[in-house]
Formats: structure tokens, C-alpha cells, sequence
């Protein structure tokens, strides 16, 4: 199901396998939206990270799985964990930071999305 919980319970998962951040001291902040003025077909972002409030925001409308969901929360987990420092100074594909978080999400969706059932069970 995606909700609000389920976004939870994958942030603990992020924070049990990744391990906490070392740029910042709290575990981050989450978000999520689920208005219909958030889903926009249109705009294919999922989700986002801001630096300066260590907040993870989601668009719940802008998932159909708990797959897309885990991959999601990850790539921005990654952000929390990074020093985005010069992150503006690269186009996104080329960008360092989108290429590693992109990379670690890729790697742990499936395995946390498995955590995820066994929590529900």
C-alpha cells in the first residue's frame, strides 16, 4: 500500500542497512503528499530531498508500486547522506550525487521491498 506508514517504514529500513548520515545529526524529515494538486502526470518527479531542512518530500500520487516507492526513498535516503556541495554546478545526468543515489536505489529496491512485505505480514 503506499501511504504515509508504508514511507515510514522504508525510512527505517534505509536507516537500519545505510546507515545514518554523517552531515546530518537528525534522521530526516518526510513529507508526503497526497492531493490531487501534487499529481501532475505530467512531471515525472517522485519525490525530492532539501538540504537545508533535511526533509525527504514524497508525491504518494506519483507512485503505482511499493517498488517505485522503495526506489524513491532511497535515492533521496542517499541525498540525506551526501555533502551536496556544488550539487548545482552539474547538469542532473551528468550530476554525481543523482548518478550514486541512483545507483544505491537500483541496488537495494527489490531487497528492501521484500523487508517491506515481511512487515506487513
Amino acid at each position: 500500500m503506499i501511504n504515509r506508514k508504508t514511507c515510514i517504514n522504508i525510512l527505517n529500513i534505509c536507516r537500519s542497512k545505510l546507515g545514518p548520515s554523517k552531515y546530518h545529526k537528525q534522521k530526516p524529515k518526510l513529507i508526503c503528499y497526497t492531493n490531487p494538486k501534487y499529481h501532475n502526470p505530467k512531471d515525472p518527479h517522485k519525490g525530492y530531498f532539501n538540504p537545508i531542512t533535511n526533509t525527504i518530500h514524497i508525491y504518494l500520487n506519483h507512485h503505482s508500486t511499493t517498488l517505485q516507492l522503495c526506489n524513491t526513498i532511497i535515492h533521496e535516503y542517499k541525498h540525506h547522506q551526501q555533502h551536496l556541495n556544488n550539487y548545482h554546478k552539474y547538469s542532473y545526468n551528468k550530476n554525481p550525487y543523482e548518478i550514486s543515489a541512483n545507483k544505491t536505489a537500483t541496488k537495494y529496491q527489490h531487497s528492501f521491498n521484500k523487508i517491506l512485505k515481511t512487515l506487513k505480514a
